[in-house]
């Protein structure tokens, strides 16, 4: 599903020259025709590889399908979609737990130890999705604090104690631009380095800004816009019209 948002808008992600130079190299078997000295025999001393390569926000790497950063409003294949208004979600308020830290909960995303959990912190709200795995045989959980589950849902029926209900999403107008992949790929940010497999999707949130979005989780939760909405375009426009959005 959508990951967190990241704090990298003024950080740079630093690869060095001779990374990228390798790369080519793999892709093409070379850079360029060998660049002749004139009036000798000899080509050119080839260019240093130990300078470094800055990426101001996020990039892609491990395909061929897209640039490193990539503008998806300009490549075939892209669409816009977004959270459909129409699902339901249960919740519950988190506990103690065994020690006082909250409840563990089943996740889609692996946490730093390798497990498909994550802690929920007591007194948020543990949101239950939709979303079948191995991992999360009665749906995948995530945990909010109670305002920003407040300002994103809004509640139907609940229990007396106000402890547990359901809600569905508040309606947002605007879309993600995403693009669904044919092969592995990695998108790299200041906070993690996030991997998708064939068929999972690349979202693009501003300019520089990238994320991974699994099948089964668009799938569940997220509707193309419609053709007549107005078209997003990347370049000038602001960050706010590309909010991130997470269930």
């Amino acid at each position: 599903m959508v990951l967190k948002i990241s704090f990298y808008k003024h950080q740079k992600k630093m690869r060095t020259f001779k990374q990228v130079y390798d790369k080519l190299l793999e892709r093409y078997g070379s850079v360029a025709p060998p660049v002749h000295l004139r009036g000798t025999n000899f080509a050119a001393e080839p260019p240093r590889v130990d300078e470094e390569v800055a990426f101001e926000g996020a990039y892609v790497s491990g395909t061929e399908e897209v640039e490193p950063q990539p503008d998806l409003s300009q490549l075939e294949g892209s669409f816009q979609a977004k959270k459909d208004p129409s699902v339901e979600y249960k919740w519950r308020v988190a506990g103690p737990g065994k020690d006082g830290k909250g409840e563990t909960i089943p996740s889609l995303e692996k946490n730093e130890q390798g497990q498909y959990v994550q802690n929920a912190p007591p007194g948020n709200i543990i949101i239950t999705g939709l979303v079948q795995t191995q991992h999360t045989p009665n749906g995948e959980e995530w945990s909010q604090e109670p305002d920003n589950f407040n300002a994103k849902y809004v509640v139907g029926a609940q229990a007396e104690d106000k402890q547990s209900g359901v809600a569905k999403g508040n309606p947002d107008p605007n879309p993600v631009l995403m693009k669904q992949m044919s092969r592995p790929f990695k998108v790299h940010t200041s906070w993690a380095n996030l991997d998708g497999d064939a068929g999972d999707l690349l979202t693009m949130y501003g300019p520089n800004d990238y994320g991974v979005l699994k099948k089964d989780p668009f799938n569940a939760y997220y509707i193309k816009a419609s053709e007549d909405q107005e078209q997003v375009r990347i370049g000038n426009t602001t960050n706010d019209r590309f909010r991130r959005l997470r269930p």
